[in-house]
Parts: C-alpha cells; sequence; structure tokens
C-alpha cells in the first residue's frame, strides 16, 4: 500500500514556522537584527588595572642582593692592588688616574643618554657617549678639576607608584644599589675623590636617596631635573 504523504504537510509547516520564530527572537535577542541599539563604548565601563607592586621583603631582598654583589665586586678590585696604585699616582686626586672610553649600550630611552650628557657634558653620539673607568668601576663622568665623579639616572619614575612603591615587574633595585655600593666604597676609600648622583625625576630621587642613607653612603645626591 502506498505511503500518503499530504497530511505530514501542515505538520512540517507550522515546524518550520517555530522555529522560524524562535531564531528571529534568539537573533533579536543578541542584536542582530536591524533595529537592535549597538552596544558603544559608552555603554561600557572600563575599571583601569591597579599595578601590582613589589612587596617589602622582595624589596629588602632586592637591597641585600645588590650589597652582597656589591662587596664581592669590591673584593676583587682591592686584590689587584689597584687602590694602592691610584692613590701613590696622584694624591691629590686618585680618580684622575682613570681613563676616558666610549660606551656602546642601549640607553632604552633616548633622555636616559641624553640626560647624561646634559649632567657630565661628555661627547656622544647615537648609541655612545664617553665615561670614565677608575679602577675598573665605570662612572658617568668626570669633572677633574673638583675630582669628582658623576652618576646619572633618567627616566626612572616610570617604574615606581610613588616615593615608597616600586611596581611588580622592576627589578632594578638591587643593581642601582649595588652600583651605588661599589662607587661610593671606591671613593671613600681614595680620598679626596668625591661622588655626586643626580636624579632626574623626584620619585626615584627621593626613594633612592632614602636608602642610600639608611645604607650610609657619603655621595652627594641630587635631584636635579633637565632644563
Amino acid at each position: 500500500m502506498p505511503f500518503i504523504l499530504a497530511p505530514a504537510v501542515p505538520a512540517f509547516a507550522a515546524a518550520v514556522e517555530w522555529t522560524v520564530v524562535a531564531c528571529v527572537g534568539v537573533l533579536a535577542a543578541v542584536g542582530v537584527i536591524e533595529g537592535t541599539k549597538d552596544t558603544t563604548a559608552d555603554d561600557i565601563e572600563i575599571k583601569p588595572k591597579k599595578p601590582k607592586i613589589r612587596t617589602e621583603e622582595e624589596m629588602e631582598n632586592d637591597i641585600k642582593l645588590g650589597k652582597e654583589k656589591a662587596k664581592s665586586r669590591l673584593e676583587e678590585i682591592t686584590k689587584t692592588g689597584t687602590l694602592t696604585r691610584s692613590m701613590e699616582e696622584c694624591k691629590s686626586c686618585p680618580a684622575s688616574s682613570g681613563i676616558s672610553k666610549a660606551e656602546h649600550r642601549n640607553f632604552g630611552n633616548i633622555i636616559n643618554l641624553q640626560y647624561q650628557v646634559y649632567i657630565t657634558q661628555a661627547a656622544s653620539g647615537p648609541g655612545w657617549v664617553m665615561e670614565w673607568d677608575y679602577l675598573t668601576v665605570s662612572f658617568d663622568g668626570f669633572q677633574k678639576k673638583s675630582c669628582l665623579l658623576q652618576e646619572t639616572k633618567g627616566a626612572y619614575d616610570q617604574f615606581f607608584i610613588d616615593e615608597n612603591t616600586v611596581k611588580k615587574f622592576y627589578s632594578g633595585i638591587k643593581g642601582t644599589v649595588q652600583q651605588a655600593h661599589v662607587q661610593d666604597n671606591i671613593v671613600c676609600l681614595t680620598p679626596p675623590n668625591k661622588l655626586a648622583w643626580y636624579f632626574m625625576e623626584p620619585l626615584s630621587f627621593k626613594y633612592f636617596y632614602k636608602i642610600f642613607r639608611q645604607l650610609e653612603y657619603t655621595m652627594d645626591i641630587y635631584h636635579q631635573p633637565m632644563a
């Protein structure tokens, strides 16, 4: 006996109609069909992410590691006998026994190079600057008339939240403490040499000024913006 299909047509049509209505409802709900209001930037509340910070423990550990590395470096310098020879060669200004050399490196932000040249008045070019090497320790500059060794720090405030808070990703504290510890001790051991550190920006100046004084470093520390 043949199958009779005709009676099934109304049921199929009803099912199709229900499916279309359902799909239209879904599309309308998600704003696909014309006439639905599009979401704009004004409808979205953007909450800025609060930057993560280094904990007190992490910062104290950074300082500790910086001092430890500096002490090892100073022991190496002392063993060479260069400290004594420096004092003998020029008692009026031992640092003048150092040498000027071209330092080639990536300065990160170009303003760091510009600030170094602004303070030290050293010769420079794209990607290089003349620095002063004394007892195998590098200094940003040297002013012979005043027997003054110099170190500069440019765009450093980008690593700080405030004068007491450092951003989580910044691990440069230990390197800065190591550098300061070595330079300060070298200068203290070779009078009448003098040392000055210059900070271009206020937050980094306040932070490191406090740290250096707590560590009893004797160098002069200045906040000197670039004019």
